[in-house]
């Protein structure tokens, strides 16, 4: 006759072998029966149980005329009890006591003939009984504070904390931040992740630790780890793993602690002196150039991940110079400088165009750059003849000033519009420089600071003309064009008186003194107007008159 026995909260088989009891069912073999089994015991075999879990043991097949006693070694509760007191039935339900090590349990069946209670046999079974086990899921986060979402696989429906869908908060005490599960059946597979993490936070930290049993060795509990509830992997947890898998051993009650750290950002602000520019600046950062107005919108560098290094710099563009560099709001992350991008610091030091941040979690420092615009003050001066004579020249000494004490300036282009009365005859450049005939232009490519360089026009006056002539000169273009502060100079205008021409006119009348006839006679002249310095006159012979 074999005995079944079954979890029945497991609904699962605890004891597959049977304990064969061999009983007449008859009068005749029920004699034969007891001369030969009476006061015999059975040979049993054990099986595992878990405390407080409910085992139905039952005598197969269940014949009429028998009676079926079951008893335990102590009634004192240690050995479990059979549930409802109920010990005199086939069969019976028996529930495992609570342990927190192991412990074996000797249960005893009598089933004897109800017309011959002489005649009985006696069958033992051997339950060795080992604690649960339970789970612990606890959450902690770095740089903040979030709710979480798990998802728990292969717990009891007991178990509502971990079953399923749940969730752990460090930011609300009534979700909380640990949750777990006791009276786990060992032996078993259970499954925890975190399939995705919140927006702004990572998930860098997944750990399981093992309880000691009572020897102080670690339970024989065994841990994979997978990044999708898929796929395991023995040993350390890579870094794209989210999920736990736990073979549970009788009697651990291990923990499994998520990690998550809140991301960061980096806002980057141009800042200019004088603060009123908006000009657009172009910074270096980790993801390539930011475009940052000055004194203006910043640029934000969000969902940054913590613990990474962040570099920023800025080369300058041509009219400004580099002012400072700082970083503030830093909060846990640290700043190394530099001047060059190549040899780093701790801190930001006076001349430091680089700054790499190591982003604290959660935080969001603040990287200000500040260039102060170059201002190159350039004048222009012109000196012109006093009075000009009808049909004559005119000369122009034009001067071209740097007053800047610092810088040079470069690719400066000058233009001189002539009167319309008068009309260019030549131009004498300083060394270095040059003017173009056709656009009157006259270019410096380099002029130093606090230097001056000129530019001699001669200009032929209208013969016709008298009146005032205006000769206008400016500056056109350099390379920090708009960066003058002083533009009055910038340009300037000069008027100059034309006199009319006059005329004189000279008679040679020669007379002889020894009272003859006139005849024709040469004559030579000194004279300032005339371009060779001298003319000559000619006697016609007639009186008063002269060539």
């Amino acid at each position: 006759m074999p005995i079944e026995i079954r979890n029945i909260l497991a609904s699962q088989d605890v004891n597959r072998g049977r304990i064969h009891i061999s009983l007449s069912l008859t009068s005749l073999m029920l004699l034969i029966a007891c001369l030969l089994y009476v006061g015999s015991v059975a040979s049993a075999e054990e099986f595992t149980a878990y405390a407080g879990q409910e085992y139905k043991i039952e005598s197969t097949p269940n014949v009429g005329g028998y009676d079926y006693a079951w008893s335990l070694e102590h009634n004192d509760g240690s050995d479990g009890s059979y549930k409802d007191g109920i010990s005199r039935s086939n069969p019976v339900i028996w529930i495992a006591p609570v342990v927190t090590s192991s412990k074996q349990v000797v249960i005893t069946l009598i089933v004897s003939n109800t017309l011959n209670t002489n005649c009985k046999t006696i069958a033992t079974i051997t339950a060795n009984i080992q604690p649960l086990a339970s789970i612990t899921v606890e959450k902690k986060t770095i740089g903040g504070t979030g709710t979480f979402d798990f998802t728990g696989t292969g717990f009891p429906d007991t178990c509502t904390a971990l079953n399923g869908a749940f969730q752990l908060s460090t930011s609300d005490a009534i979700i909380g931040s640990i949750k777990s599960c006791s009276d786990l059946l060992p032996d078993q597979d259970y499954i925890i992740g975190e399939p995705n993490s919140p927006l702004g936070w990572d998930l860098t930290g997944l750990e399981v630790t093992v309880e000691n049993d009572p020897n102080g060795e670690p339970y024989p509990t065994t841990i994979q780890f997978g990044p999708d509830g898929q796929t395991w992997h023995d040993g350390n947890p890579a870094s794209d793993d989210r999920y736990v898998k736990i073979h549970l051993a009788s009697g651990d009650s291990p923990t499994i602690t998520f990690t998550n750290t809140k991301k960061g950002s980096i806002t980057v602000k141009k800042a200019t002196l004088p603060a009123t520019d908006t000009s657009t600046f172009a910074i270096d950062g980790p993801t390539g150039t930011l475009s940052v107005t000055a004194n203006g919108p910043v640029q934000m560098l969000t969902d940054l991940t913590a613990g990474q290094v962040y570099t920023f710099s800025e080369t300058g563009p041509v009219g400004w110079d580099f002012t400072r560099l700082e970083v503030t709001d830093l909060g846990t992350s640290t700043v190394r400088g530099s001047s060059d991008g190549t040899t780093y610091h701790d801190a930001i030091l006076p001349g430091d165009r680089f700054a790499q941040i190591t982003l604290g979690a959660g935080e969001s420092p603040v990287i200000t750059f500040t260039n102060t615009k170059r201002q190159i003050d350039l004048a222009l001066s012109v000196t012109a003849d006093e009075a000009a004579c009808c049909g004559g020249p005119t000369t122009y000494i034009v001067t071209l000033t740097n007053n800047d004490s610092t810088f040079a300036a470069t690719n400066i282009v000058v233009k001189d519009i002539l009167d319309a009365n008068i009309a260019f005859n030549l131009s004498t450049p300083e060394a270095g420089s040059t003017f173009d005939e056709a656009s009157m232009q006259w270019t410096v490519p380099l002029l130093a600071a606090g230097d001056s360089v000129t530019l001699i026009l001669v200009a032929i006056c209208s013969p016709t003309y008298v009146g005032t002539i205006t000769n206008q000169v400016q500056i056109v273009s350099f390379d920090l064009m708009g960066s003058d502060p002083v533009t009055v100079n910038n340009a300037v205008t000069t008027d100059t008186s034309v006199k009319g021409c006059g005329s004189i006119t000279v008679i040679k009348d020669a007379i002889p003194y020894d009272g003859t006839s006139y005849s024709s006679q040469v004559f030579t002249f000194l004279s300032s107007l005339d371009p060779t310095g001298s003319f000559t006159l000619v006697d016609d012979g007639s009186e008063g008159a002269s060539d």
